[in-house]
């Protein structure tokens, strides 16, 4: 028996009864669909009747407790709300007028992925990363909120929608849909009726967070908060940009469906077993990275080059990255070397290569350290013959080291290392102390290993992410100061890692890192557990 609820004296109002149905089945026995109206609270019970054998007297019926479910959107035409973007925060203002009980409310809310809710200032949700993985070009998943009617008292009040972008972008990915990149959709209800849905009414703009992704992880600049962005009368602080109305000038073609799976919770809190305190030698990198028969220059003004990391020129195409992509052409002909060889020592250094590999016209490359011979290693033009990757669209890149005067002792740049003891899916919370000066940029790298020879060239403690390929897990923070402690932790990405290498860059911390600076937290479905 499935009834409607009903407000607190009015009768209830049956909507199925299957009556009894004599089968063993205990799932499917109904099919409810043509009787349920959207956003509306259910309540059911169920009656048994069981045998101990074909030939045996009945047992007495039983009847259920009563239990509960509410519905989400059913259907496309119950949705009045329109996708909308414009920046990483879109707000609106409402007001809940004089006179009206509010019984009931639900907000319908959806994103490209990832996404925060706030109401009147205060975060409402149940997920600490509220968005669930999807094809995302052809299926959207949208949470349901239950408002308690004290939160919609009569007067004004303000939403404010924070979007991420999560997997919906993310490079190389088939889910990537580009015409609805940090996008979001949201429709509050009272009593079942729609009173405030997203349209090009909503305002949006920019905020603290600069980008985010999962594969690249999130950067968030505590100096752009706009405080108060979603309560009530907020103007924009001098300083930020003036915000616009949102944009409904694009199309999602995805369908929306209600999140079928518990939100993703914090389900643990892991403290560093260790942090390891590591000096770094200053250091001034540079790269150049280009298409084929493109010239790769890399200079180092009043200085030398110290140390070619490498040339990389084939396919998988060569990138300087976090993780440095080698080409599989340089790979055989050895051209690290010869670019080694030539370059270190110099103020610039250039590399130019093409391949063709047919009969008298061959591959070649000029390496042109400060003029367009080699000395002595190789002539002015190196020739591959054969050439090794013929046929293949190869890009080329060159990573270099410039060597810089050693800094006095006060001046020494140390980066921190926090292992906790497993590896483990979720972020950190990050807490800087009191007094931090504003602008003083965190670095948070995210890794499953610490660099070892023959992945690394030394063992150094530092952590390793060679084996992340194209994906660079690393958080940035950058404090706004004040006489308060600042908290961090990132809303819109997550990482697989065991360790984490803070580096400071651009201020200082009044005090150093400790176990509590770094907190690793555990992210995943809140599912029951299983016994």
């Amino acid at each position: 028996v499935v009834a409607e609820a009903q407000p607190s004296g009015a009768p209830i109002k049956t909507v199925f009864d299957s009556g009894r149905v004599n089968s063993s089945r205990l799932e499917l026995v109904a099919d409810l669909r043509d009787d349920l109206r959207s956003d509306t609270l259910y309540i059911w019970t169920v009656h048994t009747w069981c045998s101990h054998g074909a030939h045996a007297d009945p047992l007495p019926p039983s009847l259920s407790d009563p239990a509960s479910f509410s519905t989400g959107l059913l259907r496309k035409s119950d949705w009045k709300a329109e996708w909308i973007r414009g920046g990483t925060q879109c707000r609106t203002e409402f007001e809940i007028p004089v006179g009206l009980p509010v019984q009931r409310a639900s907000i319908f809310v959806a994103a490209c992925q990832y996404h925060t809710l706030e109401l009147d200032g205060k975060g409402i949700g149940q997920g600490a990363l509220n968005g669930p993985w999807t094809s995302f070009y052809t299926n959207r998943s949208y949470s349901t909120l239950h408002l308690a009617p004290s939160m919609l008292t009569p007067g004004k009040h303000a939403l404010g929608l924070r979007i991420g972008q999560g997997f919906c972008t993310s490079k190389g990915q088939d889910m990537y849909d580009k015409d609805a990149e940090r996008s979001g959709i949201l429709q509050l209800q009272v009593d079942g009726l729609p009173i405030v849905w997203t349209n090009s009414e909503w305002s949006c703009g920019d905020g603290p967070i600069r980008s985010d992704s999962t594969y690249f992880g999130e950067e968030y600049d505590a100096r752009l908060e706009t405080p108060g962005w979603s309560q009530p009368n907020f103007y924009p602080p001098s300083g930020h940009a003036s915000w616009q109305p949102a944009s409904t000038n694009f199309s999602v073609v995805a369908q929306l469906n209600s999140e079928g799976m518990p939100p993703v919770r914090i389900v643990k809190e892991l403290a560093s077993r260790s942090v390891t305190k590591i000096s770094v030698a200053p250091e001034n990198a540079t790269c150049a990275t280009g298409a084929e028969t493109d010239e790769l220059k890399v200079e180092c003004p009043g200085n030398k080059i110290s140390a070619i990391d490498f040339f990389s020129w084939g396919t998988p195409l060569g990138s300087c990255s976090t993780q440095l992509r080698k080409g599989s052409c340089a790979t055989l002909v050895n051209l690290t070397e010869l670019v080694r060889s030539t370059c270190v020592g110099q103020e610039s250094c250039s590399v130019k290569c093409y391949g063709q590999g047919l009969p008298g016209n061959p591959g070649h490359c000029t390496i042109a350290p400060g003029g367009p011979l080699c000395p002595g290693f190789c002539t002015p033009t190196t020739v591959l013959n054969p050439d090794p990757c013929d046929g293949t669209a190869k890009n080329g890149a060159l990573d270099v080291t410039c060597a810089v005067p050693p800094p006095p002792p006060s001046a020494k740049v140390f980066k921190y290392v926090f292992d906790f003891g497993q590896e483990f899916a979720g972020v950190v919370r990050l807490t800087l102390p009191p007094n931090t000066p504003a602008g003083t940029r965190i670095t948070l790298k995210h890794a499953e290993a610490l660099a070892h020879p023959p992945l690394a060239p030394v063992k150094d403690g530092s952590v390793y992410m060679g084996n992340l390929f194209w994906a660079n897990p690393v958080d940035i923070y950058t404090a706004k100061g004040g006489a308060t402690p600042e908290v961090y932790q990132p809303s819109m990405t997550y990482h697989g890692f065991r360790f984490v290498e803070l580096s400071i860059s651009d201020g200082v911390l009044p005090s150093e890192p400790t176990i509590a600076t770094v907190v690793g937290l555990n992210l995943r479905t809140a599912a029951a557990e299983s016994a």
